[in-house]
């Protein structure tokens, strides 16, 4: 796998990432907020209505995964993407480890 502008790529992650971040909390959220265009509206189904409420299970478990989540630094982001470029992910070591890890973490501590 070849992998270039490590920096490049990881900039313009971070900046989509924020000005997604920007819009979102700068859309307004009901028809009544200034700056809307006259005639603009949004109507949720009442699935989309107790999704944003929180009062779906599931939704509410990916919400609280995503926001325990770290942020990854660009320097982060370099430091594993040079990893793959070097084809580090690929030795045998590398991979049992991982999968060690991925093992471990799905499954319970006495079926490993």
């Amino acid at each position: 796998m070849k992998v270039s502008n490590l920096s490049t790529q990881a900039a313009q992650a971070a900046t989509i990432r924020n000005e997604r971040t920007e819009r979102a909390e700068a859309s307004p959220t009901s028809p009544t907020a200034p700056n809307q265009a006259a005639g603009d509206s949004v109507t949720l189904s009442s699935a989309g209505q107790t999704a944003q409420s929180e009062q779906t299970p599931g939704l509410s478990f990916a919400r609280k995964a995503l926001a325990s989540t770290p942020e990854l630094s660009e320097e982060r982001v370099g430091q594993i993407m040079q990893r793959i470029q070097n084809d580090y992910y690929s030795s045998p070591e590398v991979m049992k480890d991982i999968a060690q890890k991925v093992a471990g973490a799905i499954l319970p501590v006495d079926q490993q």
